[in-house]
């Protein structure tokens, strides 16, 4: 980021922020050791990555990327007046609509992101549902969600670079009118 070759959606690096810290309190209240840790040192690596996107490159925002963030926000009381298991609910419900930004940025400007970062993510978070010390639904559910979503981006910043490849290959072929 520091180089300017990648560009994140700032907003969704904040919720995911938020999210992520929150989960880590869930997580050790619901015992899953091993992996409510590996949550909470990817909450301190998305705060490193929530500064660079401030220093290099906030992103543009509109009223649906706010909407999400409102939501994040009011996870917070969510999660301290209910048991843990609903709030992992709603905090899944949160990153999913976070990740839209994203995702959205992905599509239309696959140069931006880091495909290796997505792909390393969804690899940690499939791994850490090995490392669950305790299994409950909301807890597989959350980690193979969140694998899922990371590696579906992945899977679309590959995919559109080859498009965006092919158009670019096509277009210097093809002779001028």
């Amino acid at each position: 980021m520091a180089k300017g070759r990648t560009r994140p959606h700032a907003f969704s690096i904040l919720v995911w922020l938020l999210v992520a810290t929150i989960t880590f309190f869930n997580l050790l209240d619901q015992g899953a050791g091993a992996a409510a840790w590996r949550t909470g040192v990817g909450s301190l690596a998305t705060l490193v990555n929530f500064v660079l996107c401030l220093r290099y490159g906030f992103g543009y925002i509109n009223r649906f990327d706010v909407a999400v963030l409102t939501g994040a926000l009011a996870a917070i009381p969510v999660w301290l007046l209910s048991s843990a298991a609903v709030s992992l609910y709603w905090l899944i419900i949160i990153q999913v609509l976070g990740s839209i930004p994203n995702t959205r940025k992905a599509y239309n400007a696959p140069y931006d992101l880091s495909a290796t970062v997505y792909t390393i993510a969804a690899l940690g978070f499939f791994l850490q549902v090995l490392a669950l010390e305790a299994h409950n639904f909301s807890m597989l559910l959350y980690f193979g969600l969140l694998g899922s979503l990371f590696a579906a981006t992945a899977g679309m910043l590959f995919i559109r670079r080859r498009s965006m490849a092919k158009q670019v290959s096509i277009s210097e072929t093809m002779p001028l009118p």
